[in-house]
């Protein structure tokens, strides 16, 4: 599954039959250049309708389907190969407005990575989203301070990324437009609400623990 998430780029969707059975199917998207092909081929009438949403199925399950079991409901393979083609581009103009919105919240645009991915492909036009996903975290941040310092030569205004603040009780949005309390909260809510009870318990308990020590120490000045 890992392995099938990363050819994918993390996207896979499945079709679970509602029998019982067992049987499910996974599958990736068409590509855009794969989807105007299957559109021509479509409205030039070249293959059979049904024909061409089985062609779009063996498209893109993830898997041979030439091992399908051959009792499967009649019809299945045809209505997801069409599922496939609506989500695909089909749908572009019925729902295009609501999946911009949501793919504008999932990839708000002042979060730092976000920030420090503006910053490398505004020096090196070269580099690609797909091609900065490759990267692993050490090559991006070298890239990205790579990038800084050819900015601060090249424009006397631009000002390196500062995350630190004055007022650590008052977290602010900094000059870049980095919503720290916002990045904050993101990281809490991905967190284990048990993992983050468990380490405030620690953290009370050390507290408990210092403060004896201190009225112990208090104690022996005192004698």
């Amino acid at each position: 599954m890992i392995d099938e998430l990363l050819e994918t780029n993390g996207t896979i969707f499945e079709t679970i039959l509602p029998d019982n059975s067992g049987i499910s199917f996974k599958y990736r998207l068409l590509t855009l250049k794969e989807y105007n092909l299957f559109s021509k081929i479509r409205r030039l009438e070249a293959i059979e309708e049904n024909s061409l949403a089985t062609k779009v199925f063996e498209r893109c399950y993830l898997g041979d389907s030439a091992f399908l079991p051959d009792d499967l409901p009649a019809g299945i393979l045809i209505s997801i190969g069409k599922l496939i083609l609506w989500m695909s581009g089909d749908c572009d103009n019925y729902t295009l407005d609501e999946d911009l919105a949501r793919h504008r919240s999932n990839n708000p645009d002042n979060t730092i990575f976000s920030y420090i991915r503006s910053v490398i492909v505004t020096v090196f036009p070269m580099y690609t989203l797909e091609i900065m996903n490759s990267w692993d975290r050490e090559e991006i941040l070298r890239k990205f301070v790579i990038a800084e310092n050819i900015l601060s030569k090249q424009r006397e205004n631009y000002k390196k990324l500062e995350l630190t603040r004055e007022d650590p009780k008052k977290p602010k949005k900094t000059k870049h437009g980095i919503d720290f309390a916002r990045e904050n909260a993101m990281l809490r809510s991905k967190q284990n609400p048990f993992d983050i009870e468990q380490a405030q318990d620690k953290v009370s308990e050390s507290d408990r623990k210092l403060s004896k020590e201190q009225l112990k120490s208090l104690e022996a000045r005192r004698r």
